[in-house]
């Protein structure tokens, strides 16, 4: 069982949620309510959704390539591993609809485009993964609605969430970007017109380091907005030190993000003072350390 959640890339789902508790934070980690509760359920049934239906409509070309065979459940003949896919695949969109529902009818259109959106990436209705530009489009969507439906539950929207939606839409786009320069020879043989194929690796690289500026940009607009000047200096530098020592960057900087903001909105570091910033960096140190391949447990047991 361990063995099929690693293949569905249930871990993923985790780290894909990070966005939705920026608003959480942002409340000063107040007001889960059992509303909040189910929306996040519902959030996470829609991350489960769009990798179990991308793995399904995935199958026929991950059979082309043996790791990735070996990992997708849907390729391989082993029936029970099929049924509990489909299961998750099916389950999980109608519990985010559902839950979704029991909210509100804003949280309910919100997940219906979500969902829909995410079908239609993988689908060969639309294919939309393999089309120029709508394959990055779509990743923006992902992470727009997750980040929404965190925040508008506790906030109207202002001027303080707009730099979180760039972040939230530069996060979706470099996503793709990762997964299409791993896949771009795969992508290539089977007549995928990817953005990445289309423009080709040299330009992406490139488009790859004006999103990264631009990321940044976000997090400088997000300081002078907020004037919580010592968390988010935090979160910018520890986003370049992770951009440098780590692949995963998404659920570092979100969970360093929640914390930071946490800390600048209670009387913890009153006035955003320069123990802030001394805590904050000393936990993206020890948390870069940690993760790296070099200081995993399989690691040192090997040693």
């Amino acid at each position: 069982m361990l063995g099929l959640v690693t293949k569905l890339r249930m871990g993923n789902v985790f780290r894909n949620m990070g966005l939705f508790f920026i608003g959480w934070a942002s409340n000063r980690f107040r007001g889960a309510s059992v509303d909040f509760i189910l929306l996040m359920i519902s959030m996470t049934c829609f991350n489960i959704f769009i990798l179990t239906v991308n793995d399904y409509y995935d199958a026929p070309f991950d059979k082309i390539v043996e790791e990735k065979r070996s990992r997708n459940p849907f390729c391989g003949e082993n029936q029970t591993e099929r049924r509990v896919g489909l299961s998750l695949m099916y389950s999980s969109v109608v519990l985010s609809l559902l839950l979704s529902a029991a909210v509100s009818i804003y949280f309910f259109f919100l997940s219906c485009v979500a969902n829909l959106v995410a079908f239609l990436y993988s689908s060969p209705l639309s294919r939309a993964k393999g089309r120029f530009f709508w394959d990055w489009l779509t990743g923006v969507i992902w992470k727009v609605a997750v980040l929404l439906s965190g925040y508008i539950y506790f906030f109207e929207p202002g001027i303080d969430l707009y730099p979180w939606l760039a972040i939230a839409a530069v996060f979706g786009v470099l996503s793709q970007i990762e997964n299409q320069l791993r896949d771009i020879e795969v992508d290539e043989q089977t007549n995928h017109r990817t953005t990445v194929t289309v423009i080709g690796e040299a330009a992406t690289r490139t488009v790859r380091s004006i999103f990264r500026a631009a990321m940044v940009m976000a997090l400088l607009t997000l300081t002078l907005v907020s004037e919580a000047y010592a968390s988010s200096a935090s979160v910018i530098v520890t986003t370049l030190a992770w951009y440098a020592f780590y692949k995963d960057k998404e659920i570092f900087l979100t969970s360093t993000a929640c914390i930071s903001i946490f800390l600048s909105e209670t009387a913890v570091f009153p006035g955003n003072g320069g123990l802030a910033i001394f805590w904050l960096l000393l936990f993206s140190v020890v948390t870069i350390i940690i993760s790296t391949k070099n200081w995993t447990l399989g690691s040192l047991k090997a040693s």
